[in-house]
């Protein structure tokens, strides 16, 4: 390994050419031998310059704590949420002073080092040449970049640290901050490593422009930034009263009232068998939806308009003396994700299976064959409600947008890819299809 490279292996921490501190400082002291000041043994590079063009767009990943000043230690001064995007102000730089002695002369970067001279690796810069870093060296009050030539002798020996003065710089604080700033005025300091960077987006290097953060993700909101946030939350651990399904008539849906609404939930989609009880009682002459040669009976029924899902509670309602109608938007989110969407699904994070019986099973379109499947194939959720993730999307009772003259359709279907699960959308009065369905509310 020439010396080069033994020098960037040897480099325990990269730091970013933009540099810029603000805040409050503790007194320095200067290290011996003409060395750099340091703060409790650590190097603080200041009003340092974006060199190339940009600077980063930085979104926590986590709920990261603020502090008034890049230390551990300092004093917590606001927190950002989880997926909440933030103002970037600048970038901070921590690391212990290298020392080395000459024990070549020579001349870098415009200084001239005689044998005996005590110099410091203090920073590194963002240029790479065959991605090896080149150090920032530090000798009586002057920086320069020392670079090997290819081949050439030992001119600096350094004292590397070892990995136990590593690991205590670490948890000093060494590495580099991020200063940021939130939507409601909180400034502070965090580590980089709490934020995903975008880098080209100039128009962010200015510290007095606000990024709002996202608002409250709505339960049928899938958006990747929605999907992230709930994909990083911890599970909520709540029980709730065992299901008691019952039926106002011998093949009228099964029904579960959910905790503390005022209305009952189909445990199931609405099936083909349903569906066919409700054309023979003369409810449902509308249409004459197609099974797709997948088979009738305990399937959810398919191929419905929106009319048609209508007619059929209408019936329901006159056969049994009840008010049935098709669910609103927050009646839906709040029987399919019992006490709210915190996670991506009502079991939880886990991708979904095909597997029949499985916690978190869902038809969707990984399953093969893609197809419905029977209602109930996986297990429910904790208010005993089926398949409200996959297997057919279900006609909502209110509008997808007020005015625009489509109505909501939930839940996903068979056909739907992972990343639209749990989803919503809308269809026209005309609309129908062999992933689309229906679920019925009772009121009390």
């Amino acid at each position: 390994m020439n010396a080069r490279l033994a020098l960037a292996a040897a480099l325990v921490f990269l730091v970013s050419a933009c540099a810029q501190i603000s805040g409050a400082r503790q007194p320095q002291e200067f290290l011996p031998d003409g060395g750099p000041p340091v703060v409790n043994g650590f190097y603080e590079p200041v009003d340092n310059t974006c060199s190339n063009g940009g600077c980063p767009d930085v979104r926590a990943d986590s709920a990261v704590e603020l502090r008034d000043r890049p230390h551990p230690d300092a004093a917590v001064v606001g927190s950002v949420i989880s997926g909440e995007w933030v103002a970037w102000v600048g970038n901070y730089y921590r690391m212990r002073p290298t020392r080395g002695v000459v024990v070549r002369a020579r001349e870098a970067g415009g200084v001239r080092l005689a044998v005996g001279d005590v110099v410091y690796i203090v920073d590194t810069r963002s240029e790479y040449y065959e991605e090896d870093p080149i150090p920032t060296s530090w000798f009586r009050g002057q920086t320069f970049y020392f670079e090997p030539d290819e081949g050439e002798a030992e001119v600096i020996r350094w004292d590397w640290p070892n990995e136990a003065q590593r690991d205590a710089d670490y948890a000093a604080g060494a590495g580099e901050w991020f200063e940021v700033r939130r939507a409601n005025g909180e400034r502070g300091f965090a580590l980089k490593d709490k934020f995903s960077c975008w880098w080209g987006r100039d128009d962010q290097c200015d510290p007095e422009r606000i990024i709002p953060p996202p608002s409250d993700c709505p339960d049928y909101d899938i958006s990747w930034e929605c999907q992230g946030r709930r994909g990083r939350a911890e599970p909520a651990i709540a029980s709730y009263p065992t299901p008691q399904p019952f039926r106002d008539c011998a093949n009228c849906p099964s029904m579960v009232w959910i905790p503390e609404q005022a209305f009952a939930a189909g445990q199931y989609e609405v099936t083909f068998a349903e569906w066919d009880a409700c054309v023979a009682g003369g409810g449902c002459t509308g249409s004459t939806p197609s099974d797709e040669g997948w088979g009738r009976g305990n399937r959810p029924v398919i191929g419905v308009r929106w009319a048609d899902a209508q007619a059929y509670v209408q019936w329901l309602s006159a056969r049994t003396g009840q008010r049935y109608r098709l669910l609103t938007t927050d009646e839906w989110v709040a029987a399919a994700f019992p006490g709210g969407r915190r996670q991506n699904y009502s079991w939880g994070n886990e991708e979904p299976v095909c597997d029949p019986g499985a916690r978190n099973g869902a038809a969707y379109n990984a399953c093969m064959p893609q197809r419905t499947m029977p209602v109930g194939s996986f297990q429910p959720n904790a208010y005993g409600l089926y398949d409200t993730i996959g297997n057919v999307g279900e006609w909502l009772q209110d509008p997808y947008e007020p005015g625009d003259g489509r109505h909501a359709i939930i839940g996903s279907s068979w056909a739907s890819g992972l990343g639209a699960l749990g989803g919503r959308g809308g269809g026209s009065d005309t609309d129908f299809g062999a992933d689309t369905g229906f679920r019925v509310a009772r009121e009390r």
